[in-house]
């Protein structure tokens, strides 16, 4: 039966792009993932950001970094001037806790510029 892996891993197709979500371990609530992001089209995908649901809390994030709101993540790559070239991919990685955890349903491309609003609006929150 080729379902097994279902469990432990997604795969998403959006507009020019595709998400791998692959869980790498499991213990009690915490899940250790990766994600790679894989531009598909002709253009390149420039200063992106990968907004999801994690359904839990993201620690220990690998080659990014993450603005949330709740359960709400958005992460962007470390720097400037990060892209994804045409049939390239980055990938980044993280543990997350939570009950009941799983893998969102979608995964949306954002401008970064939203980041800095999204992260500021959680920020006046706290």
């Amino acid at each position: 039966s080729g379902d097994v892996a279902d469990n432990n891993s997604s795969v998403y197709i959006g507009n020019g792009y595709v998400v791998y979500y692959d869980i790498k371990s499991s213990w009690g609530n915490n899940q250790n993932n990766e994600i790679k992001i894989k531009n598909i089209g002709s253009e390149t995908i420039s200063n992106w950001a990968l907004k999801y649901d994690a359904h839990g809390e993201i620690s220990g994030l690998w080659n990014g970094i993450a603005y949330s709101s709740e359960t709400q993540y958005i992460i962007k790559k470390p720097g400037y001037n990060y892209e994804i070239q045409s049939d390239q991919e980055v990938n980044f990685g993280y543990c997350v806790t939570g009950e009941g955890l799983e893998i969102s349903k979608t995964f949306e491309i954002v401008p970064v510029s939203y980041t800095h609003l999204r992260a500021h609006e959680t920020s006046a929150h706290l």
